[in-house]
């Protein structure tokens, strides 16, 4: 799978310039695993450590309010990498290439719930 970065949001709450050193080290390291694996072997039916999700679902008001501003907010799928415990990188997909858009260290964009430790 390929990991693209040119479509990375610089300016919002969820950016990667912001990320802290040990969540940077986890996230590089889960990519470069990432690299050898198809998409899908990573979005497997839905398994972990890929997933998809309707746009129109989307729970985080923020998120929905910062994909308009980003007109990004016509897509029908937002998906998201599990990279740590709560950490995810979310994008879109685009056959075999994954956009990253933000990084949600706290699941904020799509809070589940479960309890992460």
């Amino acid at each position: 799978m390929i990991i693209l970065f040119s479509r990375v949001d610089v300016g919002g709450p969820w950016c990667l310039t912001s990320i802290d050193p040990t969540d940077h080290a986890t996230l590089l390291d889960r990519i470069r695993g990432f690299e050898s694996m198809r998409v899908q072997e990573v979005f497997f039916k839905g398994d972990e450590p890929g997933k998809g999700y309707p746009l129109d679902r989307l729970p985080s008001r923020q998120a929905r309010d910062r994909l308009g501003e980003l007109q990004l907010d016509d897509r029908d799928e937002i998906s998201r990498l599990r990279i740590s415990g709560k950490g995810r990188l979310y994008g879109f997909r685009e056959r075999e290439r994954f956009y990253a858009l933000w990084w949600d260290p706290e699941h904020e964009v799509w809070p589940s719930r479960k309890k992460h430790t």
